[in-house]
């Protein structure tokens, strides 16, 4: 050390155990390259320096034996950007209850609360906005939607006070991953954690301490060498910082009425309000909402339709959700085209009728093993920017099989999510229109699908609805035999009742839910003419032996004939 020229920018890393041998004279030569620190060094303590012979340190850490590695980083370089040192300091409920912060040694002042307290900088050191993230309440998505908002390269600053980790979710940390926290997976409760990090570049300082473990500190310097410009910084004279609003995109933002959706373009739109991000819904149109994240960005992929999450199962690789004429969604499909899904994901959209509404939307890693044939695939249903899908990227569409897309959009690694968003003129189903179903065969149609709160039959038919004289009509000279578990009890006391008011009372005729083993009803002419309810014991759903037949066969034997 004595050997190097005064200025000369040096990193010093300890590993396994530097402290036992350590002279005063070696503590003087790192102090000479502004490490601070060196002499809080204990038996097989971490610790980094980023330093400069005979200057300051732009960023240095010491950490005890077991708890985690030192980290120091820096960005550096004379490009215009003042020299800034920041403090970070945080302290858990049990261990201070505070979360401090400080350019240039001089406090902020700023006022602070439970969860993750911010600073967002601008890149000449200036405040550009603080915030509270109550993640210990509800503060998670508030927080994604705030990181999401930010320019990559924005230097950020977090602090926790008190608690922070009881809400916190799994896209919370993703995004907080982002500005480059690495130590979040063990993160737990009233734990003290300092950040201060760039997003998309990494973090520059970073440090925490389990509760009961004291206050932690996040120390560097950012921006020019240390020392320099310090005449260009913005000179902060009071405690009371004005800043400016975050602006979220408003795809993040739920619209606070039923009769609301979201706007056409809230993948574009910064906002979080009614007035920004939603309009009165307009029958016929359905507003449509994707996002995507890669794994280190939130690993996600959901899809939104008229403000409601779908909730759908998604996973690794391209995931693609396909649209019928009237707007309802079917399954989501999965190809993983980290490892071998290309080949299934070309068939299933080679399928595609033209003019499908296609949703896709790529989760944690999708470029590994996807194909030019692949791309191809999703570049016929408008996607054209999947070709600048990279690893762990972001890709999220909403577009149409042999048509255009309507929204798109791709993020690289480290940049976030990706959003679409769109609004999608739907069919409208009139009931009165189709053809009645066959409801006389052995098989009536039953499959389809929900639309605004109406069965769609894939049949493409509709059962008529039937007051109780339609109903004995349509039953007349008939028998109707229902098996089945508690719902079937329901169903049939209630169409018994329809027929013959109270021709089935289920407590005085012993016809509870699994309190029976048969009901034999007999209506003629709007009245119960035979009713009876029997218990087998032994006999069940799950058990119908020989015996158990000839029983019921002999309780049914005992009904007399109808007329």
């Amino acid at each position: 050390v004595g050997n190097i020229s005064e200025g000369t920018i040096v990193m010093i890393a300890v590993m396994d155990d530097a402290f036992d041998g350590m002279s005063d004279d070696v503590k003087t030569a790192v102090s000479s390259c502004g490490g601070k620190l060196i002499g809080e060094l204990e038996h097989r303590s971490a610790y980094a320096l980023l330093g400069r012979k005979g200057d300051e340190a732009m960023a240095e850490q010491v950490v005890k034996t077991g708890q985690g590695p030192a980290v120091a980083a820096s960005l550096y370089g004379d490009h215009g950007i003042p020299g800034v040192d920041i403090t970070v300091q945080s302290a858990g409920f049990s261990d201070g209850n505070f979360a401090r912060f400080s350019l240039n040694g001089q406090d902020l002042g700023l006022e602070t609360g439970r969860g993750f307290n911010a600073v967002f900088l601008q890149p000449n050191g200036a405040i550009f906005a603080t915030r509270i993230f109550d993640t210990y309440k509800n503060g998670s998505a508030e927080l994604v939607a705030a990181i999401d908002s930010l320019e990559v390269g924005s230097p950020v600053l977090f602090a926790v006070q008190d608690d922070a980790r009881f809400h916190l979710s799994h896209e919370a940390r993703a995004a907080l991953g982002l500005c480059g926290a690495t130590l979040l997976e063990k993160f737990h409760w009233r734990y003290s954690y300092a950040l201060v990090g760039v997003k998309g570049a990494g973090a520059l300082a970073e440090a925490m301490a389990a509760n009961g473990h004291g206050f932690v500190n996040a120390s560097t310097h950012y921006g020019g060498p240390a020392g320099a410009f310090l005449d260009h910084l913005p000179t902060i004279t009071t405690t009371t910082i004005t800043t400016t609003t975050l602006a979220a995109r408003c795809g993040y933002y739920e619209c606070s009425a039923a009769s609301l959706i979201h706007r056409a373009d809230v993948a574009q739109t910064l906002g979080s309000d009614d007035d920004t991000c939603c309009e009165e819904s307009t029958p016929g149109v359905e507003s449509v909402v994707v996002r995507s994240a890669g794994y280190g960005n939130g690993n996600v992929a959901e899809f939104y339709i008229n403000g409601e999450n779908l909730n759908a199962a998604t996973r690794r690789g391209i995931n693609v959700l396909t649209l019928r004429a009237d707007g309802s969604p079917k399954k989501v499909e999965h190809f993983d085209t980290f490892r071998d899904g290309s080949a299934q994901l070309v068939t299933f959209i080679d399928a595609l009728p033209a003019g499908t509404r296609v949703l896709v939307a790529a989760k944690d890693e999708a470029t590994s093993n996807l194909t030019d044939a692949a791309r191809s695939a999703v570049a016929a249903c408008g996607g054209h920017l999947i070709g600048n899908l990279t690893y762990r990227g972001a890709y999220a569409l909403i577009g149409e099989k042999d048509g255009a897309a309507l929204s798109e959009q791709v993020l690289p690694d480290g940049a976030g999510y990706a959003m679409a968003s769109a609004h999608l003129e739907v069919e409208q189903a009139s009931a009165s229109s189709k053809p009645r179903c066959p409801a006389r065969t052995a098989y009536p149609p039953v499959s389809g699908w929900m639309s605004n709160g109406q069965l769609e039959l894939d049949e493409g038919c509709r059962y008529s609805l039937f007051e109780s004289d339609g109903v004995a009509k349509c039953m007349a000279d008939s028998w109707m035999v229902v098996i089945g578990g508690s719902n079937t009890v329901l169903m049939t006391i209630r169409l018994a009742n329809m027929l013959a008011p109270e021709a089935i009372q289920p407590v005085r005729d012993g016809a509870t839910m699994g309190g029976f083993t048969l009901i034999d009803v007999i209506i003629e002419g709007g009245s119960k003419v035979y009713g009876a309810a029997h218990k087998l014991d032994g006999c069940s759903a799950l058990r119908q032996d020989a015996a158990c037949k000839a029983a019921i066969a002999a309780l049914v034997s005992e009904a007399p004939e109808p007329t």
